[in-house]
């Protein structure tokens, strides 16, 4: 996975696709894709997907990098293309249509609640101000069981955002990972790190 155009204008990473040149071995990389995440079923039992991200379209690949990352897990692109998500079909249903419902307050909670773990700040600012401010988690209850859905121990946000070359307050991702990466898929596998 690498960045399409770093971030939404709410503020959120999005991310994209890429072909690269292929290395012959897996490579670690920061960003996974949830059409093809696989691996040991611990993962999905030790970090599980947040059911508090209604309607999301940007920002919960991230937010589940981001939350694997910092509880030890490492993501790879595999060694050779696998498999691709044909995306752009015009005319096939998606999920916003599909549902004939008003969905517009779920999408923004769950959006906040990406931001809100993500610790996403206002772009350019020098005083490194939150997006979203104590009293809207409050109201949308956006740091609910986070023991559960929330970051990892293991390794930091911070660490993270050097990992993923994420620059939150001039909401920029520097491609940096994407020129690491040497294969041309667009997955991940998993692998436990313990850290002493």
């Amino acid at each position: 996975m690498c960045i399409r155009d770093s971030y939404t204008p709410a503020g959120i990473i999005r991310l994209d696709s890429r072909f690269l040149r292929t290395s012959g071995r897996p490579t670690e990389q920061p960003f996974a894709a949830a059409g093809f995440v696989f691996g040991d079923a611990a993962f999905a039992h030790h970090t599980p997907f947040d059911p508090h991200l209604y309607y999301i379209f940007d920002g919960e690949e991230v937010l589940y990098s981001v939350r694997l990352w910092t509880r030890g897990w490492n993501l790879y692109t595999p060694r050779e293309e696998l498999l691709f998500h044909h995306y752009a079909r015009h005319g096939a249903p998606r999920f916003w249509s599909l549902k004939k419902t008003n969905y517009g307050a779920q999408q923004l909670r769950g959006n906040n609640r990406v931001k809100y773990i993500m610790q996403s700040l206002k772009v350019n600012t020098t005083t490194n101000e939150p997006l979203i401010d104590a009293k809207t988690a409050k109201e949308q209850r956006l740091g609910r069981e986070l023991v559960y859905y929330g970051l990892g121990s293991i390794r930091s946000l911070e660490e993270y955002r050097a990992f993923g070359s994420i620059e939150p307050a001039t909401w920029k991702v520097r491609n940096e990972a994407c020129t690491r990466i040497e294969s041309r898929s667009p997955g991940f596998v998993h692998k436990y790190h313990h850290r002493n």
